[in-house]
């Protein structure tokens, strides 16, 4: 055998732990304080032959009186650990008798005793393994070092592969994994070094995973020779540098020149690179679930007793579990988040995942999410859904997708899942989120980005200021506007819009028609409320049945309710909203528009959701959840809305008077209207309109828990009239008469009701049902969440 001998022994020290079992975990240094007979430093020394070298916390009396002994063990031969030196501190070294170096693997085990106690057992380490620690995992270690490190391997493969030594005792990055292993095969035959060029390798692990350990791919290094060519004074010079690179391999790879192929990688199950539960099998454990979007599931298929299949169509799971939009009551028109624990962004920076479903970018997507400052880093979408593949129904079939983190390593992340659709596969499924790939996988589908500018943070409001030129994230039902890039309304009167487009409802769209006729709801995507809680938006045009609300994504709770302030036509008004009671909270921005006449129309832009702090130059919205717009008509009918079933003579169920009409048969109402003005059938001159049927309309209001309502109501001389307390969905709560004792034609009573049910959106209506015996009514003084029963009032007849 060639020998390979070096001019002189090199005593290199470096202030690492002993590794503890077979897999290396750093763990104590040299200057920690142990007690006697515990390890310390590694280090190495080498010639033709490698010893290890241990610091143990004695003196040389005590290892030199027995008092304090090391033993280690090679291939269970029990040896007695030697002297060597002793430290200014007063610990000492022993050295092991070395191993030849086509053995750089072999596995050596150290135990101490203090008299006949022992005080550490087994602690494991390699010279192969001290190599690779200080190769790819100690950045301080110095070039020249490097350099002699990599000698070593490369001598140690060589011979090796030319001796045919010990072909089972792996070189191996043993921070990692095991420092031997039997189970990796070469074309058949076990090797620790590739012996040839272009090589097909088929590595095969037949070993059981080790627990707690979780096996993520195949390691090898790969020897990179970089030549320099540089043009000097004495001519032309050559360099080559010498470096081994790691990298990841699937089962079969082809190496090119000359290749170590290393053990199987196996990283800890509590790793933080790994994701924990990234596959549902524990359930929800690891994970958030903010609505009704779904839950973990074992159902295996989909659709089941669908006409083209009875068994349905198969989600292509792993495991027994999956997140699943299919769980037993969870509904598609739910919104809301999944949300996973944090992890590191290690090893190649590659993760994978399965969605099935989420087919609109705009509403449904993956986030990866920076855990420290919640910066949206990647959003991903289900960019291969088909709703069949080879002509099979797969609009909810798992597909595979791999992301490239590695421009995040070493951030600390987590995984956003984002529902905020209610129909056309506005749902998701979901598995195998697994996050630590040593290099890039095979066999996944690379995944697909939305390909639209990305909010900031998960605090702030996807498309907020309408700047894609279309209404991406919103929900526009009814159409009370669309988004528009005109500058202006009415002939040339400006917007004052913010950057290129907005949404209107006004008569604008370079020509055509208004949408003061239409009615419906501008429903924003969801966002957490973070920061100081301020938020701000631009509003124009609009009468108390238009307004902006913040509610909860999940529970569609109102948790706040802005009315215009400052009209001036469809100009915007800047406003800033005091949300600070809700951060934290996962909020969507609505646009309502109830109205179809007298400014029953909006301008809006420029939602901006996250704030540092609260900022100046805004107009202060006034939250009116909990109060009814105008309810004494003291501003007319702002705040009020009729429907017309019937026409009478004059269209309409009365008038706003600050008079009454004087007959016999109308009494006033002087000493008990509230303020100034009443609503009235009969107008001061005797005009009436008992022959008109329809309903008279509050603005809606947010009604309190056990909270108090009253009104005052005259008129009503049938059961055909009566006024009625109703949610914003149209459910009547109850209904109430007029029929107090002693009752007189038109004089109003003033009545009280006290409501039980949860907290809700309602509002008044009052309905007029009928033509003749004082088929009309008189009605003032609408108050809402009261604490008490007004004084004087009295309960309210149902």
């Amino acid at each position: 055998m060639k020998k390979f001998n070096f001019a002189r022994i090199m005593i290199l020290v470096l202030s690492i732990a002993l590794l503890i079992g077979s897999a290396a975990a750093i763990t104590a240094s040299a200057e920690e304080a142990v007690s006697t007979g515990k390890f310390g430093a590694l280090s190495l020394a080498y010639n033709d032959k490698v010893a290890l070298q241990v610091v143990v916390d004695a003196t040389q009396e005590e290892i030199e009186s027995g008092a304090v002994t090391v033993t280690y063990s090679v291939n269970g031969e029990d040896k007695n650990a030697t002297y060597f030196r002793t430290t200014e501190d007063g610990r000492v070294w022993v050295i092991t008798d070395g191993i030849a170096l086509y053995d750089l693997a072999q596995v050596v085990t150290f135990n101490s005793y203090v008299g006949e106690t022992q005080v550490e057992s087994n602690r494991t380490c390699s010279a192969a393994q001290f190599i690779y620690v200080r190769l790819y995992n100690d950045s301080t270690t110095s070039d020249a070092r490097k350099d002699s490190y990599n000698s070593l391997l490369d001598t140690g493969s060589k011979l090796q592969i030319s001796e045919d030594k010990n072909p089972d005792a792996l070189v191996t990055d043993s921070t990692l994994v095991y420092t031997k292993n039997t189970n990796v095969k070469i074309n058949g035959r076990s090797y620790g070094f590739a012996p040839a060029a272009d090589l097909k390798v088929t590595p095969v692990y037949n070993g059981s995973i080790p627990e707690g350990q979780i096996l993520v791919g195949w390691n090898v290094v790969n020897r990179v020779v970089t030549k320099t060519t540089e043009e000097t004074e004495d001519g032309t010079v050559t360099t080559e540098t010498v470096k081994y690179v790691n990298a990841q391999v699937g089962t079969d790879f082809t190496a090119s020149g000359v290749v170590e192929i290393v053990s199987p990688i196996f990283i800890d199950s509590d790793s933080e690179h790994i994701l924990a539960n990234g596959g549902f099998e524990n359930g929800l454990d690891g994970w958030t679930v903010v609505g009704n979007i779904g839950n973990v599931d074992t159902s295996s298929n989909y659709w089941i007793n669908d006409p083209e299949s009875a068994d349905g169509f198969a989600f292509g799971m792993d495991g027994e579990k999956m997140f699943s939009a299919y769980a037993p009551g969870a509904a598609e028109s739910a919104v809301g988040t999944l949300t996973s624990s944090a992890f590191i962004v290690g090893g190649s920076g590659f993760v994978t995942f399965k969605v099935g479903a989420m087919r609109d970018a705009n509403y449904v997507y993956v986030d990866v999410v920076d855990a420290d400052t919640h910066e949206i880093l990647a959003r991903y979408y289900n960019g291969r859904w088909a709703e069949r593949t080879n002509d099979v129904k797969s609009g909810c079939t798992l597909v595979a997708y791999k992301a490239n983190l590695s421009e995040f390593l070493g951030k600390k992340v987590y995984f956003r899942l984002s529902d905020n659709a209610d129909s056309g596969y506005g749902l998701f499924f979901a598995d195998s989120f697994n996050t630590y790939y040593v290099a890039e996988p095979e066999g996944f589908n690379a995944a697909t980005p939305v390909g639209y500018e990305l909010p900031d943070t998960v605090y702030d409001l996807f498309n907020g200021g309408f700047e894609m030129g279309d209404n991406q994230g919103w929900w526009n039902v009814g159409e009370p506007g669309k988004v528009t890039g005109a500058d202006a309304f009415f002939s040339g009167v400006a917007y004052g819009k913010d950057g290129s487009f907005l949404y209107s409802g006004v008569e604008d769209f370079q020509g055509g028609n208004g949408r003061e006729g239409n009615m419906g709801v501008l429903t924003s995507s969801a966002f957490e409320l973070g920061g100081s809680g301020y938020i701000t938006y631009m509003l124009g045009g609009g009468n108390a049945f238009c307004y902006v609300q913040v509610i909860d994504s999940t529970t569609g709770e109102v948790l706040a309710r802005y009315r215009q302030q400052a009209r001036e036509d469809a100009v915007l008004k800047s406003y800033v909203a005091d949300l600070t009671a809700y951060v934290g909270r996962t909020v969507r921005i609505q646009l309502v528009d109830n109205a179809t006449y007298d400014w029953g129309c909006v301008s809006f832009d420029n939602v901006k959701t996250y704030y540092a702090s609260k900022p100046e130059g805004f107009i202060d919205a006034i939250d009116v959840k909990y109060e009814i717009v105008n309810g004494s008509f003291e501003s007319g009918m702002d705040g009020w809305k009729q429907n017309i079933t019937e026409a009478g003579a004059h269209n309409t169920l009365g008038w706003v008077e600050s008079s009454e009409h004087d007959a016999g048969w109308y009494t006033k109402n002087d000493d008990r209207k509230d303020g100034d003005k009443i609503f009235t059938f009969c107008r001061p001159d005797g005009t009436n309109c008992e022959n008109t049927k329809g309903n008279l309309e509050s603005s809606v209001f947010t009604l309190k828990k056990d909270s108090y309502v009253s009104f005052r109501f005259g008129g009503a001389g049938t059961r055909d009239v009566w006024i009625e307390l109703v949610r914003a969905n149209g459910e009547v709560i109850t209904r109430f008469y007029n029929e107090a004792p002693g009752k007189v034609n038109t004089e109003m009573y003033a009545y009280y009701y006290q409501y039980t049910g949860e907290e809700s959106d309602c509002f008044f209506r009052v309905v007029d049902n009928s033509t003749s015996n004082y088929g009309c009514f008189v009605v003032d003084d609408f108050r809402v969440n009261l604490d008490s029963a007004p004084e004087g009032f009295i309960a309210a007849i149902q």
